[in-house]
């Protein structure tokens, strides 16, 4: 895939910051690279949209809104560590692991106790899961 033409942007101004500073410097360095992202996603997004062999390339503006906001949402959103989630996966294991040991003692009072606490600690914990990983 051939490279995308790299966006030169003029320098923009920074309100309260002097021109040609470090920090009037950076800012340009990071609209810049952003640019550079953008641009990079929307041609992922027309590559993966082209229909023909050999059409020229077609950036809609759907495309770059598309873009902008996949790259957004990616920087929005920090990682989720996965130990945690293997973490709360596990508890959620255990406590199935414990209804089922309450299953076989229904009869017995701590039976039964034990499967109502199981069954609501891994209920509630697969439908948090579950809700964070929409999100």
């Amino acid at each position: 895939m051939a490279s995308a033409p790299r966006v030169m942007l003029q320098r923009p101004g920074v309100p309260g910051v002097p021109a040609n500073t470090p920090p009037s410097d950076e800012f340009h360095i990071c609209v810049q690279r952003y640019a550079n992202d953008l641009l990079d996603e929307v041609e992922r997004l027309e590559v993966a949209q082209r229909t023909g062999s050999g059409t020229s390339p077609e950036f809609t503006s759907s495309m770059v809104t598309d873009a902008d906001r996949l790259l957004r949402r990616a920087y929005r959103s920090p990682r989720r560590k996965p130990g945690k989630e293997i973490a709360w996966r596990v508890f959620v294991a255990l406590a199935l692991i414990g209804v089922g040991v309450a299953s076989n003692n229904l009869k017995e009072t701590w039976g039964i106790w034990l499967f109502v606490v199981s069954m609501t600690v891994a209920l509630a914990g697969t439908i948090f899961d579950l809700v964070r990983e929409e999100k």
